[in-house]
């Protein structure tokens, strides 16, 4: 049996999922051919965040124009909607943030104490608040000596 049949049958006798349960993402995935190399591709829709008492960071890269905005999107009307949310980004202006600035504090410069004030604010409370912080087009040398962004990008 594989783990990821266990945690089902952990759901179904007890109604929720165990604390520390495995992932089995890759599991879920479909080899593709992309620029000549087999890569694992995960449909967005089948991907399950973990229990929010843990919190989660996603990490979207990609060039130009490839659809990272557009899944930043899906993933905040899927499992965000609720959180107090923030985005910082230098593109306000462009049209793919038109549902996020509707829903979300937004600011044109990266501030990377709101970042300090959200984990204080959490460790205080136990954990009672749920944010969710979309950083998106922000230069390097905006970011550079931030330890809690490194910390998130690694």
């Amino acid at each position: 049996m594989n783990d990821s049949s266990s945690d089902d049958e952990s759901v179904k006798s007890t109604g929720k999922k165990e604390e520390f349960q495995k992932g089995e993402y890759m599991t879920q995935a479909v080899m593709q051919t992309v620029a000549g190399l087999n890569i694992p591709v995960l449909n967005a829709g089948s991907l399950e965040l973990p229990d929010p008492k843990f919190g989660c960071s996603l990490l979207f890269l990609g060039s130009t124009r490839s659809g990272k905005t557009t899944l930043v999107n899906y993933f905040f009307k899927r499992h965000f909607q609720n959180h107090i949310s923030v985005l910082m980004s230098n593109s306000l202006n462009s049209d793919a943030y038109d549902y996020l600035k509707k829903k979300c504090v937004t600011s044109d410069f990266y501030f990377p104490e709101i970042l300090k004030d959200m984990y204080k604010i959490n460790h205080e409370t136990k954990n009672h608040y749920e944010f969710m912080t979309v950083i998106d087009d922000v230069p390097e040398e905006r970011r550079s000596g931030d330890e809690e962004a490194a910390h998130d990008l690694s």
